[in-house]
């Protein structure tokens, strides 16, 4: 099984200013090296999905935490909207 941690989870308005910029950190929990690790990351505004999309992080040692920042333009930015966003995000592949 895979181990990894995610955190530090956080919705800010994207850099063209259309959508929303998640950015948080992952854990490589394995004694493990990875050249990529594909993660499933499912976007709701309370129970409601609003995104679905995957994202890679390439060069994963064991042991190490890499910072990700994703720019999601299917979520309309707006003022509250970081405040109402949850994510869930998982590990799909790695190699």
């Amino acid at each position: 099984m895979l181990n990894f941690l995610i955190s530090n989870i956080k919705f800010t308005k994207s850099n063209s200013g259309v959508g929303v910029k998640m950015t948080g950190e992952a854990l490589n929990c394995m004694n493990v090296n990875y050249s990529s690790v594909a993660f499933r990351a499912v976007i709701f505004s309370r129970s409601t999905p609003m995104a679905n999309f995957t994202f890679t992080i390439n060069g994963f040692n064991s042991k190490q935490a890499k910072t990700f920042e994703i720019e999601i333009n299917d979520i309309p930015y707006n003022d509250g909207i970081d405040r109402a966003l949850k994510a869930e995000i998982y590990v799909e592949s790695a190699y």
